[in-house]
């Protein structure tokens, strides 16, 4: 189950990087835009995740209670109440697109917003189609099918980058033609997992789309995606804050930083691999009270993530200057890329592991409300204020951005390993008893 996942999710950061590479030769200002709206994006993308979330749990949990029917009819009012929520979220963006831009973005240089406003278009149309696939996707996962959102991917991402290198380089449309490429690889993945969805001769297909939504499904699937959510939408709310610090410090830095999030992305696949695994085999071993079981594959997935993280760490070290060439040739850009990353290759394997693994793997057990009040204290407190102290009023620029976002790793890593192994994420009067501690 673990490789399909792990080679999706290499498949997904190498498009997004070859893809910025290829933007990169349009402009400094393109690289910028993206960036600028991909940070805006993220607040609504991990909405989706986490009713994504929210389904994989509870399908995972009645896989395991051998509760069949329960799952699939859940699954069928997640599905439809995800894509409802993504048509609505879209509407304000395609409206509204500029003003919302250069309320966020004032410090940006025109040509950055005329680019982010195209982009911006082109994403917001897709919304449906994200949330579509990424619930999909999690039904599928919870169901021990971890290869067709694979499939999927191969196609939706090969599309994105035939289409787009026809569009930038042959048709020079610079940064219209990155967005259709994107356009077509979410409307391919969305269509694309409605096969195995509705698959023929399938005890678990669903039905279709349903309207009609019952508390006894959707309570235990709010229970979990609400608060994930908050946390979510605090978590992406806060890199947009930190956006806008970016935004006025010049396109030089805007531009390393689109940079660094794109080569990043490529670093932490193993942890997010683990992560995205990690919710349907803990919650399954939770539904099944078998409760040993689910704080072993806690650890264990955790501590797994932190050998893979490091050794992929180890190996982009060398080949860093190399990559980074690759997006610009502009020697400033470069060396705040190579600096920023290389401190970030050192911080990541510990402390970023344990602070976004493990709490996806006790987030699989129901316990998201202590997981969101220490992801939004911490977020507020370290990440923007901290990062307004060290990057805006310090004057560290970029290199306080990310000094910030790490303080952050570090104290979540604490509470969130600590959760992990004491069991409190088990809310019975005999917890120690059943833990064996």
């Amino acid at each position: 189950m673990t490789w399909p996942v792990a080679v999706e999710q290499i498949l997904n950061t190498s498009i997004g990087m070859i893809n910025m590479i290829m933007v990169s030769h349009v402009g400094l200002e393109a690289v910028a835009a993206i960036g600028l709206v991909d940070s805006l994006n993220m607040v609504f993308f991990n909405l989706f995740t986490a009713l994504a979330t929210g389904i994989m749990v509870v399908v995972a949990q009645s896989m395991g209670r051998h509760d069949l029917q329960s799952a699939k009819d859940a699954s069928a009012q997640a599905y439809s109440s995800s894509i409802a929520m993504a048509m609505l979220a879209s509407v304000p963006l395609l409206l509204c697109g500029r003003f919302i831009l250069e309320l966020l973005f004032s410090g940006a240089d025109t040509a950055v917003l005329e680019a982010a406003e195209i982009y911006l278009f082109a994403s917001s149309l897709t919304y449906p189609f994200i949330a579509a696939s990424q619930t999909g996707f999690g039904i599928v996962r919870a169901r021990g099918d971890s290869r067709s959102p694979l499939i999927c991917s191969v196609v939706g991402n090969l599309g994105n980058i035939i289409v787009s290198a026809v569009l930038i380089f042959g048709m020079n449309m610079g940064i219209v033609g990155s967005a259709v490429g994107m356009v077509v690889a979410r409307v391919l993945s969305a269509l694309l997992i409605a096969v195995p969805l509705w698959r023929l001769n399938d005890w678990h297909r669903l039905e279709g789309f349903t309207w009609h939504f019952t508390k006894d499904h959707m309570m235990p699937i709010l229970r979990i995606s609400i608060p994930s959510g908050t946390d979510n939408l605090m978590f992406n709310g806060g890199k947009l804050v930190l956006a806008t610090f970016l935004s006025g410090m010049g396109t030089v830095a805007m531009a390393a930083n689109g940079i660094i999030n794109s080569l990043f992305g490529f670093i932490i696949v193993p942890g997010n691999s683990i992560s995205v695994i990690s919710v349907p085999v803990v919650g399954y071993y939770y539904g099944a009270q078998e409760y040993k079981q689910a704080r072993f594959y806690m650890l264990r997935l955790t501590f797994f993530s932190f050998i893979t993280s490091a050794l992929v760490a180890a190996g982009m070290f060398f080949i860093l200057p190399s990559l980074v060439a690759l997006y610009n040739d502009d020697p400033l850009v470069q060396k705040t890329a190579i600096d920023v990353i290389n401190y970030l290759l050192l911080m990541l394997p510990l402390f970023w592991t344990c602070a976004f693994v493990t709490p996806a793997a006790i987030r699989a057990t129901g316990d998201v409300a202590f997981l969101t009040a220490v992801s939004m204290v911490s977020m507020w407190t370290l990440r923007v204020a901290g990062g307004w102290i060290i990057a805006v009023s310090m004057g560290y620029g970029v290199y306080g951005i990310w000094i910030a976002m790490t303080l952050d790793w570090i104290v979540r890593s604490v509470f969130y390993l600590h959760r992990a192994w004491s069991g409190k994420w088990l809310k019975l009067p005999n917890a120690r008893e059943l833990l064996g501690t």
